[in-house]
């Protein structure tokens, strides 16, 4: 009698390897890709950042050629994106939220991570000489630790 013994699958040892390697892959890969995460919010959070400080220069620059000054509200608006439909600036730490929001300061933390608060002078803005524009973030650093920025920019 002729016993045919098919071997067919793996066997236990083969799988038991297969889930050691995937594990260490786990174990090496998830923190960089969160790192990757975090750093990439951080960065798109600081150029928001940069852009509110080049966009209230460049509102400072087009009063000065003698346009009608726009209101914080504008201001803030055309940061966002500007007319409903078009694109809209999304917080990089919560895509429920716009990126600019009016304000001394961006809402507590965690909310407020990734928000760049614009504040007007006292009274709004109103494109004259000596008023002020601050504009505020709040993001998470390397550490991770929540850290806000303040830059006030007068217009001369």
């Amino acid at each position: 009698m002729i016993i045919n013994r098919n071997k067919k699958g793996f066997t236990l040892i083969e799988l038991m390897i297969v889930v050691a390697i995937l594990g260490v892959l786990a174990a090496v890969a998830i923190p960089q890709y969160l790192s990757y995460i975090a750093t990439s919010k951080r960065r798109a959070a600081l150029s928001n950042y940069e852009n509110a400080q080049r966009l209230t220069l460049g509102e400072y620059a087009r009063v000065d050629a003698g346009n009608t000054a726009s209101t914080c509200a504008e201001l803030i608006a055309e940061m966002n994106g500007g007319v409903a439909g078009s694109e809209v600036n999304f917080n990089p730490y919560n895509q429920a939220r716009v990126a600019f929001v009016d304000g001394a300061a961006p809402a507590a933390a965690p909310d407020g991570n990734g928000e760049v608060a614009v504040g007007c002078t006292a009274g709004g803005y109103t494109g004259l000489p000596g008023q002020s524009i601050a504009i505020t973030i709040r993001y998470i650093d390397e550490t991770p630790a929540s850290v806000t920025e303040t830059i006030t920019l007068t217009k001369e």
